[in-house]
């Protein structure tokens, strides 16, 4: 017995779905926390630890200019992390963008950890954006 394409397409869709509300199922029931209010304080002075942080890179990251070609963001972004001792993680993605570009976080150890996103045609140039992105936002938190 042969099948139309419709009804091909129709059980194909039936199967889809029963899977994913088997994989999905526990999300309903699942506890997630919210945050509370001694977090939210501590996040809040972060930010304000953060807005009154001195030092010589922060200083510089004020007064230049983040759209340069020629400027290595990896290593400006490192040098700000070890001044405000904090880590830097990079995290590439193996999955390519829709455009085909390879894609990588970068994770700041701060309170609350911060994660910026980059894409390039290759692994460095994505994680040269990824740093690029999360100096723009250190710049901004540390905007006086």
């Amino acid at each position: 017995m042969d099948i139309s394409e419709d009804e091909e397409y129709d059980l194909f869709e039936d199967e889809l779905a029963a899977r994913v509300q088997t994989r999905y199922s526990g999300l309903k029931d699942s506890k997630i926390a919210t945050l509370t209010t001694p977090h939210s304080h501590k996040v809040s002075q972060f930010h304000k630890n953060l807005k009154q942080s001195t030092g010589t890179k922060l200083t510089e990251l004020q007064n230049i200019s983040l759209n340069v070609k020629d400027f290595n963001f990896v290593q400006f972004l490192q040098e700000i992390a070890s001044e405000q001792q904090f880590e830097v993680t990079y995290v590439d993605i193996e999955e390519k963008s829709i455009s085909g570009k390879c894609q990588c976080l970068v994770q700041l150890s701060t309170l609350p950890v911060a994660v910026c996103y980059g894409s390039g045609s290759n692994s460095k140039d994505a994680q040269a954006a990824a740093a690029h992105n999360a100096l723009e936002y250190l710049k901004i938190m540390t905007k006086k």
